[in-house]
């Protein structure tokens, strides 16, 4: 279990371009102090002492580093979202195969997960994040969701009925074994192999699901 933490008293917003830099410095700060030391000992202090700031400028803008974890969880949610459409309209734009869709899609969540992997880690097991930002992170599974559902009608590989199903399980799939292969490979691999894994995976479930148009 997870330790548990509130969102509130989170930073106030910089408005000041020096107040932007030192804001920044903190939360690169964090996400060195965190993977070096995890999370229960990655004390404001070190944070504070590795972005060059003193504790009382930290705290200016973090009351504590539940509130500096949930800026970064903020950050990577945003990055996710920004990731997600650059590569969907990237396969609208070139106008791919299925399969080539498949490798684009899962490279794009091998890529979010090995974007500062620790912190990934942090936020997804070690942490009960607050509601709030589990909420913004179902919104993007959400949308992504709904992306790979207008791709998969696109291909018009799937009856209509079964297309919201399949594409909710298609996200899941894919999150969860590019999660896993990242964060915790059973022995060494490559992105390249990872990808091919994973989308292996996703062929056979939708072949499956294509199946039934013919029954």
């Amino acid at each position: 279990m997870g330790k548990e933490f509130s969102a509130k008293n989170c930073r106030r917003n910089p408005t000041q371009e020096r107040s932007r830099f030192t804001v920044e410095a903190i939360l690169d700060a964090a996400v060195q102090v965190f993977e070096q030391h995890g999370y229960a000992a990655g004390t404001t202090a070190r944070i504070a002492e590795r972005a060059g700031v003193s504790v009382g400028s930290l705290y200016q803008y973090f009351p504590n580093k539940d509130a500096i974890l949930v800026a970064l969880a903020d950050q990577h949610i945003a990055e996710c979202h920004t990731l997600a459409n650059q590569i969907f309209a990237h396969v609208q734009a070139i106008e791919c195969s299925l399969d080539q869709s498949l490798r684009l899609i899962v490279g794009g969540f091998i890529e979010l997960h090995t974007i500062n992997p620790q912190i990934h880690q942090l936020l997804y097991e070690k942490v009960i994040l607050p509601e709030e930002i589990q909420k913004k992170l179902m919104v993007v599974l959400q949308t992504i969701t709904k992306q790979i559902r207008e791709l998969l009608a696109q291909y018009a590989v799937i009856r209509e009925e079964s297309l919201d199903m399949t594409a909710y399980i298609i996200v899941q799939i894919a999150e969860h074994l590019t999660h896993q292969l990242v964060l915790h490979p059973p022995y060494e691999m490559t992105a390249e192999t990872q990808i091919e894994e994973v989308v292996r995976v996703l062929q056979g479930y939708i072949q499956q699901q294509s199946s039934q148009l013919n029954t």
